[in-house]
């Protein structure tokens, strides 16, 4: 039974609408009733990876049981900005803090070797590295989980004994390929929202579920498995997308 009886079908034009959209009901059913169990099921993870931050934003924790790919997390976001303007204007003149967003003090523009060069894996690595070492930057990364993933994917990169040089767009490329592979789960918290696949709560005895990206391309587009037949013959009429039943509010 679900705990939204008059719930329906939101559009939201991106990830971001997506995840406030989300953010506000589980804080809607939260406020009428503080241990309502509400399960989130992801199909959308990086509109779902955003729903998480809005809500630690105002005190809420979220017990993720899926783990994160690497490139969803704010850390990647920030370093993918850095390698982006490196990429652009051969040198890096703004960088901000990771967390904070506030510009380095006294930084001096940096660049690696000659603007259009290439160079190893291992030696594009061990530059990032160092500028973070330089400016703290790494110190800032380690209390957060995806922060100690991206220093571990450098530390990694400077291990491939692979003599096969890249720009800095084909850096730029293979950092986002590494970062797509990496996965993490973050530590078990204890709260009444939890994140799991769809097909998992098909018939968990769940007082509220939301559904984040339930978009007919999703439908298309998922994996054979993901979306299995008792996933639509409980949350959805017909086991059709387009036929949502009035007790469930899919985001």
């Amino acid at each position: 039974m679900l705990k939204n009886p008059t719930g329906g079908v939101t559009s939201c034009a991106d990830e971001t609408t997506q995840a406030q959209q989300a953010a506000h009901q589980i804080l809607e059913w939260l406020r009428a009733d503080p241990t309502t169990e509400i399960a989130v099921a992801v199909l959308d993870r990086l509109a779902a990876r955003r729903m998480v931050g809005l809500l630690a934003d105002v005190g809420v924790l979220v017990d993720d049981r899926t783990g994160w790919r690497l490139s969803t997390s704010n850390v990647a976001g920030w370093f993918d900005h850095l390698l982006q303007q490196f990429v652009e204007h051969g040198q890096l003149t703004a960088v901000t803090q990771p967390f904070t967003g506030l510009p380095l003090e006294h930084l001096e523009p940096w660049a690696f070797g000659k603007s259009g060069s290439q160079y190893t894996l291992a030696q594009w690595a061990a530059a990032f590295a160092a500028l973070f070492e330089k400016h703290g930057l790494d110190l800032a990364l380690q209390p957060d989980e995806a922060g100690q993933q991206l220093l571990t994917v450098l530390g990694l990169m400077q291990q491939v004994p692979a003599e096969t040089e890249f720009d800095a767009k084909e850096f730029l490329a293979a950092w986002r390929s590494w970062a797509e592979s990496q996965r993490f789960r973050p530590l078990d918290i204890e709260s009444p929202v939890r994140i799991g696949a769809a097909a998992e709560y098909t018939h968990a005895a769940i007082s509220a579920r939301v559904g984040v990206g339930c978009a007919q391309s999703h439908f298309q587009e998922s994996p054979p498995g993901l979306l299995h037949p008792p996933w639509h013959r409980n949350w959805f009429s017909r086991a059709t997308p387009g036929r949502i039943q009035k007790n469930f509010r899919a985001l």
